[in-house]
C-alpha cells in the first residue's frame, strides 16, 4: 500500500509540474499535506536555483572590474555563505542563505588519464591569486594556475572574506584574507532589484 501511495505520489508531483489535467481529487489515498509540503519543497529547490544562477550572473558583472574579490563580494551581498572547490575536478559546493548547492564544471584533466599532482608551491599560488584578484585571468585560467601550484581544494569564506588553498597532503596550504571592496553602482544596483 505504502510503495503503491509513492508511486502515484511521484507521478501526481510529475504531473503537475508539467500541468497534466490530473488533480489531487482524483486519487484520494493520498493527503492533500503530503503532496503540498513536496511541491513546496520542489518550488524551494527550482527558486533557489533561479536565485543562485541570477547571483552568478550579476557576480560575473563585477568580475571583469576586479577580479575575485569583487565577485565574491556580490556572491556574499547575495546570501552566499561559503564555498568548497575540489580540483582537479572542478567539483564546487555552495551554502548560502536560501540552500546548499552542488556544481559540476568541466574538469582540468582529460578523463581516465592519470596524471602526477604537481607539488605545492607557495609563490606560485600567490602569484595565481594575485593575477586573478587584478582580473588578468578568467576563472578557468586562475582554477588552472592553482592546480599547477599544487592545490588540490580550496574553501572560501564569504563572510570573513578568508580563502585557504590546500596542497595534496593538507599540511601545505595557504590562507589570506581577500580585500574588502565597494562595487559599482551597477552591479549594487542589479543586486538591490535580485532581492
Amino acid at each position: 500500500m505504502f510503495f503503491t501511495q509513492l508511486l502515484i505520489s511521484s507521478f501526481l508531483l510529475i504531473s503537475c509540474c508539467f500541468n497534466t489535467s490530473y488533480s489531487f481529487q482524483q486519487v484520494p489515498l493520498i493527503p492533500k499535506r503530503f503532496i503540498n509540503c513536496r511541491m513546496l519543497k520542489m518550488q524551494a529547490n527550482i527558486e533557489g536555483i533561479s536565485r543562485l544562477h541570477k547571483a552568478f550572473e550579476i557576480a560575473m558583472k563585477a568580475r571583469p572590474q576586479g577580479g575575485f574579490p569583487h565577485f565574491a563580494e556580490a556572491l556574499r551581498r547575495s546570501g552566499f555563505k561559503s564555498n568548497h572547490w575540489v580540483l582537479p575536478s572542478c567539483g564546487s559546493l555552495y551554502e548560502t542563505s536560501f540552500g546548499s548547492f552542488a556544481q559540476q564544471l568541466s574538469p582540468l584533466l582529460e578523463l581516465g588519464i592519470p596524471v602526477p599532482i604537481p607539488s605545492f608551491n607557495r609563490e606560485k599560488v600567490i602569484q595565481a591569486i594575485r593575477n586573478d584578484q587584478a582580473g588578468r585571468t578568467t576563472f578557468p585560467e586562475f582554477l588552472k594556475g592553482i592546480w599547477e601550484a599544487g592545490i588540490v581544494a580550496y574553501d572560501v569564506d564569504f563572510d570573513r572574506r578568508n580563502v585557504i588553498y590546500y596542497g595534496n597532503d593538507r599540511s601545505h596550504f595557504y590562507e589570506e584574507l581577500y580585500p574588502a571592496v565597494e562595487l559599482p553602482v551597477e552591479v549594487v544596483s542589479l543586486l538591490n532589484d535580485h532581492h
